[in-house]
């Protein structure tokens, strides 16, 4: 009889658990006993034999197929982007014997599980003629008592700022209407670069 080697006890020593157990013995007390723990104690007390079983069923190991390989790898180069589980989801109808856990292996041992550069990683600079302008208007918090500048509860600052040459001009208003708005774009225009 083979023997599993990590068996804390031997046949002989199962068998005397066994007979100490069914006199009555509790499985806390054979364990102490017989320097098991409570599991390995109340196994060995409960089984009619003392052999060893043969152990869990082992799973067949995964041979993957040339075809099965070639596509994972083909689907990966036109999908960088996608990673093994949503590889598996889009191939699982032609191939139902795909597993995340497989493909992933497959992907390390080619190098290809690192997240490819995309075409948002890149800072690229902001495109600018020399005719844009972008403009702002900001509420300026009140001073003293809930009173802005000059005693007025509330003041807006207007900006324009000159894209290309980042030119910046502001004035400060105690209303944003369209019509200071618009005044204020027109001053900033004889102030700024010209434009043509």
């Amino acid at each position: 009889m083979t023997l599993h080697k990590n068996a804390k006890l031997t046949p002989l020593l199962r068998q005397h658990l066994r007979q100490l157990y069914q006199r009555g013995q509790s499985v806390s007390a054979l364990a102490r006993r017989f320097a098991v723990n409570r599991k390995t104690a109340s196994k060995w007390a409960k089984r009619a034999d003392s052999a060893d079983s043969k152990g869990p069923v082992q799973r067949r190991k995964r041979v993957l197929t040339p075809d099965y390989e070639q596509t994972v790898l083909a689907y990966r180069q036109a999908h960088p982007e996608r990673g093994a589980r949503r590889l598996v989801a889009d191939l699982r109808a032609d191939w139902p014997q795909l597993r995340v856990s497989t493909v992933e292996k497959l992907l390390r041992e080619h190098n290809l599980t690192g997240k490819k550069a995309t075409a948002h990683t890149a800072a690229k600079p902001l495109k600018v003629g020399k005719h844009r302008v972008q403009m702002d208007i900001q509420q300026l918090p009140a001073v003293g008592g809930g009173q802005g500048f000059d005693g007025v509860a509330r003041r807006y600052k207007v900006s324009v700022i000159h894209l290309a040459t980042r030119f910046k001009y502001s004035e400060i208003h105690a209303q944003a209407t369209t019509e200071v708005v618009a005044q204020v774009v027109r001053n900033a225009m004889e102030k700024m670069p010209p434009f043509f």
